[in-house]
């Protein structure tokens, strides 16, 4: 309870933050309610379960990257520091997470009741209609960066790129909550400060892409930064050598938590992100192929079959 207490007093610190993102992305943050609700009642289920703990360090570090979208700030602190701890947690501790993040997400739904209109909202239904993604995914822009400035690095606004191609919107949803962790891994340990920038010689802001394309019914989809690309030591002997400079890194190494730096943030570090990102995607019988270039960049191309067919 003291916890709980010393949180809810800090989380004022950025009240009006969150409820001006709410106000001004109102949709996407019902998108994130239920999507975090459904993780917490997962959480209930596989909490007891010592095999379920690696997915529970997985729901945990996506909860994180959720609710800092909405800069709820103390929150993803609090997840962030209990990340660490989860594999020691008892069920009653894990019941105690649970609640302190329900507790939050109630009390910012009943700060904003008059226009979130949750009551009369049927999250069970995905969001009909179509988007185009550039439109759709603007709240990542905004996203990476107030990360950016977190970090202390300088970050152009996100570039999409979707060439006419219109989406479902319940799909770019939940895309967007899944592409957080990319975005974290982007800024967290591609993107250089300004000082290693200037020595390398390149422009003073990291650039983060992303674009969409239609191919013979298939999804297409690329994410890429030009930060300082993975941690290559940390793959050694599993790697595919493209060109002599792009390497390709196997999925399967992304699995039981091996990250693509040394480095642990709050955003990033921990092996979860891309592995979560990964089977989103697979889960939706899509593949992915990592590519990265030492000081240069690192690549997502993503695809998903037969997704445009009716």
């Amino acid at each position: 309870m003291a916890r709980e207490s010393s949180l809810a007093v800090s989380l004022k610190k950025n009240l009006l933050k969150t409820d001006q993102k709410i106000a001004s992305h109102t949709e996407q943050f019902k998108c994130l309610y239920t999507s975090s609700a459904a993780l917490l009642a997962r959480m209930k289920e596989c909490g007891f379960k010592l095999e379920a703990r690696e997915e529970l360090f997985r729901i945990v570090h996506t909860l994180k990257g959720n609710v800092g979208a909405f800069y709820m700030d103390d929150l993803a602190e609090y997840l962030h520091e209990v990340e660490a701890e989860l594999a020691s947690k008892s069920y009653p501790e894990v019941l105690e997470i649970i609640n302190i993040v329900e507790k939050t997400f109630a009390d910012v739904i009943a700060r904003n009741s008059s226009y979130l209109n949750l009551n009369d909202w049927k999250p069970s239904l995905p969001s009909e209609g179509y988007e185009r993604p550039s439109r759709a995914l603007v709240f990542l822009s905004d996203y990476a960066l107030n990360l950016s400035k977190e970090a202390n690095k300088k970050l152009n606004p996100i570039s999409i790129e979707d060439f006419g191609v219109i989406i479902r919107k319940d799909f770019l949803q939940e895309f967007q909550l899944y592409a957080t962790h990319l975005i974290g891994n982007s800024i967290g340990h591609g993107i250089e400060d300004a000082l290693e920038m200037e020595r390398l010689g390149k422009e003073p802001q990291g650039s983060i892409h992303i674009s969409f394309k239609e191919n013979k019914k298939n999804l297409l989809i690329c994410f890429s930064d030009d930060g300082r690309g993975l941690d290559l030591s940390l793959f050694k002997g599993h790697l595919v050598s493209q060109n002599n400079s792009v390497v390709e890194i196997p999925n399967h190494l992304f699995q039981n938590r091996l990250s693509g730096s040394k480095r642990i943030s709050k955003t990033s570090g921990r092996g979860v992100g891309v592995s979560a990102f990964l089977e989103f995607i697979h889960k939706r019988g899509g593949e992915v192929k990592v590519f990265t270039s030492t000081g240069s960049f690192c690549r997502f191309e993503i695809k998903l079959f037969n997704f445009f067919e009716e």
